[in-house]
């Protein structure tokens, strides 16, 4: 199966997830949350979106991103509707 984060491209954040993690939680403890929006402000690839849209504190995720492309992508990916 194709995942976003097999996407590649100079300056993917994938390899830093962990420590956005990290930093977030520094200063905001979204774990004693519920119902969170996540604001991902560079979507790029998407890949943090994904990762934060797969932790069960997050309900919402907005992606900001200026190509028309990657708004096609994230509706393939982050869409919740079936296609039969």
């Amino acid at each position: 199966m194709f995942s976003l984060s097999n996407r590649r491209y100079t300056g993917a954040k994938t390899k830093l997830l962990n420590a956005i993690d990290e930093s977030i939680l520094q200063v905001f403890d979204y774990k004693i949350k519920k119902n969170l929006s996540f604001f991902d402000v560079f979507g790029g690839t998407g890949v943090v979106s994904e990762y934060f849209a797969k932790k069960k504190e997050f309900s919402h995720i907005i992606i900001n991103d200026f190509l028309h492309s990657n708004f096609i992508i994230y509706q393939g990916f982050f869409t919740q509707d079936s296609v039969v």
